[in-house]
């Protein structure tokens, strides 16, 4: 270590670093003990030092120090005042969060391919479950009047077959956001025969042609003519339930 390395380190020399563990401040202690001029730098560093710790001791403490810097460092939250900037800002996030909530809740099923097979099991489910005809009436006029307005398909062609069946009523069902026209009627055997009718073009495939198909307990025949798309469902085979397509 030499004489310049060694002031360095003792320039920064506390009285308690004398029994330090440092190699660095003992090896500046022992060169300083041996080296003459070094150790006169030292001693006298020493002594300045001393001197300096002297005159601060020596300033009196204001009694209302303590209380000073406490309130400096007291911690101030701030208070945000709600002017109508930010109310506004807020029912703003707030209109945007609903529309959201509703376009999922309402148009989110649309965000799926609309199969057919899955439109023929809604309905099924439905004419299973205990339904309850929106409209009860023996004319079909009066019905397809009832379903126009109410926005569902009204122009829709009865089967003659279908045709020579009591009707009993109807109503109207929604699948993903599109309206079913259901004219129901009555096979004469205490059975009930459905006839669903949704414009083709809500569906991503419309059957092309004849299609006789066993869903769950009921048969069901469907078929496409002009803008809409039929599916007749009810007890039995598809075999009778054909028959009352005949002459369409």
């Amino acid at each position: 270590m030499t004489r310049t390395e060694a002031q360095k380190i003792l320039e920064l020399f506390r009285p308690s670093d004398r029994d330090s563990n440092d190699p660095a401040i003992r090896d500046a202690l022992e060169l300083a003990r041996t080296d003459a001029e070094l150790r006169t730098w030292f001693e006298q560093h020493l002594r300045t030092e001393q001197a300096i710790r002297d005159k601060l001791r020596a300033i009196p403490v204001p009694e209302t120090l303590k209380r000073q810097l406490l309130e400096q460092n007291k911690i101030v939250r701030p208070r945000f005042v709600w002017g109508p900037a930010q109310w506004m800002k807020l029912a703003a996030c707030f209109v945007i969060l609903l529309g959201a909530v509703l376009a999922l809740t309402y148009y989110g099923s649309d965000m799926r391919e609309a199969h057919f097979t899955d439109f023929q099991s809604r309905m099924v489910r439905s004419a299973l479950r205990e339904y309850k005809m929106e409209l009860l009436t023996r004319d079909i006029g009066q019905l397809r009047h009832w379903m126009e307005a109410r926005q569902a398909p009204a122009d829709f062609n009865v089967p003659k077959g279908l045709a020579q069946l009591n009707l009993t009523g109807g109503g109207v069902l929604h699948w993903r956001n599109h309206p079913v026209s259901m004219a129901c009627f009555d096979r004469g055997d205490k059975q009930m025969l459905f006839l669903f009718v949704m414009e083709k073009d809500a569906l991503t495939d419309p059957p092309s042609g004849l299609q006789t198909e066993k869903v769950k307990k009921l048969a069901t025949v469907s078929w496409t003519q002009g803008q809409n798309t039929y599916l007749l469902a009810g007890p039995g085979d598809e075999a009778s339930l054909r028959k009352y397509i005949g002459g369409s």
